[in-house]
């Protein structure tokens, strides 16, 4: 996605639930996949890379919780140190449903609205909140 929200490439593939290292090979070939295509597009695409955004379910940094979380092998594998490494890209963490509030407020249906509710149905069903025209995340980064 271009800074315009224009998608310039896409990749899709399911992932193991329980195995983030087997999941991790996956994620680096589509990303190398990607990167052969913006290749195709501009010479440049290389240089005009400015990180990697990764969205997934949450709740992410908790210590101490009850949460039955869907994924819960990811939630203590190495993510960003990995998939940095692997790429050699800055990498950013934000739950899905916040992401797609995120976009939705940016270049979607919520554009130019202050307050939006983005109901996301993944993992589970999640709600990103755009409050006064900004993501709200919550007292712990993860409303």
């Amino acid at each position: 996605v271009d800074l315009m929200g224009s998608v310039l490439a896409r990749a899709e593939a399911n992932l193991p639930f329980d195995e983030p290292s087997k999941g991790v090979e996956v994620i680096l070939g589509l990303i190398d996949g990607v990167r052969r295509e913006l290749a195709g597009i501009s010479s440049q695409s290389e240089k005009r890379l400015v990180g990697l955004g990764v969205a997934m379910p949450g709740p992410f940094g908790l210590k101490n919780s009850d949460d039955k979380w869907m994924m819960p092998a990811w939630q203590k594998f190495p993510l960003l140190d990995t998939l940095a490494k692997g790429t050699g890209l800055n990498v950013g963490l934000q739950n899905d449903a916040a992401a797609c509030a995120t976009a939705e407020r940016i270049v979607g249906a919520a554009h130019g609205v202050d307050h939006a509710v983005c109901l996301y149905v993944g993992y589970g069903i999640g709600a990103g909140l755009i409050l006064n025209g900004e993501l709200y995340s919550g007292g712990h980064g993860n409303a």
